[in-house]
Parts: structure tokens; C-alpha cells; sequence
């Protein structure tokens, strides 16, 4: 039943959509199917072909426009459920609680563009008392005497003045640069754990040149931070986040060099950095 069903709707397209009047009846004979259940729980295969003159080609007028044909009743019913979302949305904008709403997010803008001006007087505080910042910050060389760029002000967390070549000279430059490199450091950091970063969904996400445009993956620059992202609250305090800033971009730029160790591993051993680890400790143990 379920297979002349298929059958049935299928021949029924084809003719609303005005291309099987075109089609001679002595040319149609039967249909291919290869259906695995056709949800019905088990396994069939029905197979026939579709027998054509020796021309294998239907005889189409190309003159004649071809178009599906829909009932009244099926456009109105597309009409109607299309609009009614939009229709929700305006009824509860409209009504009293949708007021109120709109309300309470102004209040709470209010609130957070304060708090914001605040915690940025704050975090610039924080950076001019600590000693990762500033002139008096550590520097790649450390007491050896060097000409470093007068660019490099120590604004950023990780800004030891190392820029031999002169990448930083361009601000927005400089922003962008470091963007990347706190991606990539994150990267590195799940990787080095060992998390599966493979997105199974869509494999190239990731790598998109423009994350905005896979907003429905909550990619990088779609999601801004807040408590979904800081679920300890560890950014509450000015000082320490500072700090956690220095820690984040320092082990990031380990990961990431870490990983020039994985790959050299993989690629004279063949086995990756456990196995590696685990072969080493054996053969010590041995000697």
C-alpha cells in the first residue's frame, strides 16, 4: 500500500506541474523504485524502468511555459500560516505586556551602558597598577638592551615588544592580529587537551572568512560575552581579570607552540604526543 502510494504522488506531480500530458501513455510503463522500508520497519526493493522511444527523450513542446497548479484553498492555507507569526509578534508589541517588555529592556540598557562606563575606568586602573602593563611591563629580552618599536605601548595583554617584523606599525592592523592570535591560542588550547574540534555539522565552519554569515552556529562574533561565557564570574573583579587576560594569551601562545611539537612528533614517529610520552617513559624504566 505504502509503495503505490509513492507511486501514485509521484505520477500526480508530474501531471500537476504539466509535463506528463506531454508524455505519449504507450512510453510509460513502469517505475524504478530502491526503497529501504519506506518507513514501514523492513527492507524492500521493487525495481522496473521507464521504457522511452529510442530517443530517450520526452517530446516537449519548448514553446509552452509549464507551471505547477495549486488550489485556492492550498494558497490561502500558505498565506495564512506564513503570516501567522508575524501577527503574534505585532499583537504581543502592541499589547500592554509587549509595552512593559520594551520597558524593562530600556532600563536594563540604561543599566548596562552605566556599568559598562564603569568597569571600563575600572579595567584601565587595573592595567596602570599592573605589572603586565605599561612602560614597566617585561619585555622578550628582558635586561639585554634593545631599540623596541614605540608603537608597542603595552595596552594589550601578552606585549613583551617583540615585533621584529613590524606587523604592528598599522593600529587597525594590530587589533586584527591580535584578534587572530586569541583565536587561534583558544584553538590550540582545546586541542592540545585533546577535544574533538570538528564541528560534525559542518565540517568548514571554523575556517569561514566571515563567521557573522553562519550566525545560526553561534560562531565567534555572533555571541557576545556575558554570563554564558563566564559562568564563575571571574571577569567581576577589574584586577584579576587583567591578570586572567596575561594568563590566557601566555598559554595560548604555549599551545600553539606546543603544536608545532605534535606535528614534528607525527611526522618522524608517526604516533602522536601521548604515545610518544608513554614509549619515552617505558624506555627509561627499561634502561
Amino acid at each position: 500500500m505504502a509503495i503505490s502510494t509513492h507511486i501514485s504522488f509521484f505520477i500526480i506531480n508530474i501531471h500537476n506541474c504539466g509535463v506528463a500530458s506531454e508524455w505519449p501513455k504507450e512510453e510509460v510503463v513502469m517505475a524504478v523504485i530502491n526503497s529501504q522500508g519506506l518507513g514501514l520497519g523492513f527492507s524492500t526493493s521493487v525495481s522496473s524502468s521507464w521504457r522511452l522511444r529510442k530517443s530517450n527523450k520526452p517530446n516537449f513542446n519548448t514553446n509552452k511555459r509549464y507551471s505547477c497548479k495549486a488550489s485556492w484553498e492550498e494558497l490561502a492555507g500558505v498565506l495564512v500560516f506564513s503570516a501567522i507569526p508575524f501577527t503574534a509578534v505585532k499583537a504581543i508589541a502592541n499589547s500592554p505586556l509587549g509595552e512593559s517588555l520594551q520597558r524593562r529592556l530600556q532600563q536594563r540598557k540604561k543599566f548596562a551602558v552605566q556599568n559598562s562606563a564603569k568597569f571600563r575606568s575600572l579595567a584601565l586602573k587595573a592595567r596602570q597598577q599592573s605589572l603586565w602593563y605599561g612602560e614597566e611591563r617585561p619585555r622578550w629580552l628582558g635586561p639585554i638592551p634593545y631599540d623596541y618599536p614605540h608603537y608597542l605601548t603595552g595596552e594589550l595583554p601578552g606585549d613583551y615588544g617583540f615585533d621584529i617584523a613590524g606587523l604592528s606599525k598599522d593600529p587597525l592592523a594590530f587589533q586584527k592580529y591580535f584578534n587572530f592570535e586569541i583565536l587561534h591560542a583558544r584553538w590550540a588550547m582545546l586541542a592540545a587537551l585533546g577535544r574533538y574540534t570538528r564541528l560534525p555539522w559542518h565540517p568548514r565552519t571554523p575556517l569561514s572568512r566571515k563567521p557573522r554569515s553562519n550566525s545560526h552556529c553561534n560562531l565567534p562574533g555572533h555571541l557576545d560575552g556575558g554570563a554564558l561565557f563566564d559562568p564563575l564570574n571571574l571577569s567581576k573583579d577589574p584586577e584579576a581579570f587583567e591578570e586572567l587576560k596575561v594568563k590566557e594569551i601566555k598559554n595560548g601562545r604555549l599551545a600553539m607552540v606546543a603544536w608545532l611539537g605534535f606535528y614534528t612528533q607525527a611526522a618522524f614517529t608517526g604516533k602522536g604526543p601521548l604515545q610518544n610520552l608513554i614509549d619515552h617513559l617505558n624506555h627509561e624504566n627499561e634502561m
